[in-house]
């Protein structure tokens, strides 16, 4: 199917981006390839360091969110999270533009991995910002491929404008989720979206957030700490 090839070779070239992207990236808290990517016109293969699987994969599973640590014993892996954006900016000089639960993996020693670089881009300008270009209204959502929309800072989606702050923003709905699975058992997000949301009901969502009184609403139930941590990091 014509489509289908379209999606495929649209895979592979997001797939051959992010082997490219993290061979180069030399981190602790980054996923290290261990072996080269090959491919043919059927499969497409890599090998990477060990990993027991994304955050995503034990947050949307109830039996599983008990491997998520608790508020207190994130405070290390979130540290490391943010310290390893700040490299990616300051010395890789790249904004991942799509840290979510499915592009962070844990590992058996309960370590944060981050990978899912389809989206990134250099920073090479003065002021750091630059123009996207995702495509958040495909003609087949279900095949597209983009970033979770549930953890996209919102002038990607609305301006086509990205910048360094666009990641912390990601960070912060990251966190958000995180805390939430921890101290809640409950996989919620910032803004309430699902998985595979449309552009329009993402822009819907961010209305509510004008003005303060919607933010602090969903911040109340976080410490102090958390809570001025998302509050740094969560700028509209």
């Amino acid at each position: 199917h014509k489509e289908h090839k379209h999606v495929r070779e649209e895979l592979y070239s997001a797939i051959r981006k992010e082997v490219k992207t993290l061979a180069k990236i030399r981190h602790p808290s980054v996923l290290h390839i261990l072996e080269p990517l090959t491919e043919d016109s059927h499969v497409i293969i890599f090998g990477s360091e060990p990993i027991e699987g994304s955050l995503k994969y034990f947050t949307d599973d109830t039996n599983k969110r008990n491997i998520i640590p608790s508020e207190i014993e994130l405070k290390a892996q979130i540290y490391e999270l943010v310290e390893t954006i700040s490299f990616l900016h300051n010395n890789a000089h790249i904004a991942h533009l799509a840290i979510s639960p499915e592009n962070v993996y844990l590992t058996s020693g309960g370590s944060f991995k981050i990978a899912g670089f389809f989206f990134s881009q250099p920073i090479t300008s003065m002021d750091g910002t630059f123009s996207p270009n995702i495509n958040f209204t495909p003609s087949s959502p279900n095949l597209s491929i983009n970033p979770h929309l549930g953890f996209t800072a919102p002038e990607i989606v609305r301006d086509n404008l990205g910048s360094c702050a666009s990641d912390a923003f990601s960070v912060g709905c990251f966190i958000f989720n995180l805390l939430q699975v921890a101290n809640n058992n409950k996989n919620e997000y910032l803004f309430e979206v699902g998985d595979h949301c449309a552009k329009s009901a993402y822009l819907d969502e961010l209305q509510k957030f004008k003005g303060d009184s919607h933010i602090n609403k969903k911040l109340s139930g976080f410490t102090p700490g958390a809570k001025s941590l998302l509050s740094s990091l969560l700028v509209f």
